[in-house]
C-alpha cells in the first residue's frame, strides 16, 4: 500500500502543469472495506475533479 493520488493536468504537448490533486484512500485501508461511507473509487474521484476544473463551482466529492 502507499499514499495514491488522482490529479487534473493542463498538458500543452509539451508541458504539463497539474491544476487540482485529490487523495484517493485504499479501500483495504478502510473499515468497512466497499461497503464505508467514506470509499469512493478513483473513476468517481476523477471525474468529480474534472468537473470541478470545468465548472469551478461543484463542489469537489471527498467522499460518497
Amino acid at each position: 500500500m502507499g499514499i495514491f493520488t488522482v490529479t487534473t493536468h493542463l498538458y500543452d504537448w509539451v508541458r504539463s502543469l497539474p491544476l487540482d490533486i485529490a487523495l484517493y484512500q485504499y479501500v483495504a485501508s478502510l473499515p468497512n472495506g466497499k461497503e464505508d461511507k467514506n470509499f469512493i473509487t478513483k473513476p468517481e474521484l476523477a471525474l468529480s475533479l474534472m468537473k470541478f476544473g470545468i465548472t469551478g463551482t461543484e463542489e469537489l466529492i471527498l467522499h460518497s
